[in-house]
């Protein structure tokens, strides 16, 4: 199953960073999109479907420039990029990227309103059932927390981001 594009935002830019967790896992790679990490950040990302043939399939990068010029929020487009945003294509496929980004970047996208996020907060508690399971979840037995991070504080998003 891929990664969805609900917290993306949040991995780091594509690096090498050699880290060795508590069991001694070596990883030498953090970062990026996509599974194998192969964009760097969000912008760069949300270009590739359109151009994939099983996702979104347009010719090039001026089909997808085309089609957002002669949508109906083009004008939207122009009030947020500039009257002349599609006059060239690499700038105008960027600005289409980045318009992209920007919304998986979101609160709208990342609402981190899941139960665990609510026990975070202090409005929900765990069943004992769910606390076992999360005790578990943490332990030395289990080793999730290895890689499935959860941080004292700030937002939870069970990734260390490492390869």
């Amino acid at each position: 199953m891929p990664p969805p594009a609900a917290y993306a935002f949040f991995s780091p830019q594509f690096n090498k960073s050699a880290h060795t967790t508590p069991d001694g896992t070596v990883s030498n790679y953090q970062g990026g999109q996509f599974l194998d990490g192969r964009r760097p950040n969000l912008m760069e990302q949300a270009k590739d479907p359109f151009l994939n043939p099983v996702e979104m399939n347009n010719a090039d990068a001026a089909d997808v420039v085309t089609k957002v010029s002669n949508s109906n929020y083009a004008d939207d487009f122009k009030t947020m990029f500039g009257a002349n945003v599609f006059s060239d294509v690499p700038t105008a496929y960027n600005k289409i990227a980045m318009a992209i980004a920007a919304f998986e970047a979101s609160t709208e996208v990342n609402r981190f309103s899941s139960k665990f996020d609510a026990v975070r907060a202090g409005a929900e508690s765990f069943t004992p059932s769910e606390q076992r399971g999360f005790d578990l979840f943490k332990s030395n037995k289990a080793k999730c927390a290895n890689c499935h991070t959860v941080p004292d504080t700030g937002p939870v998003l069970f990734t260390s981001h490492r390869f």
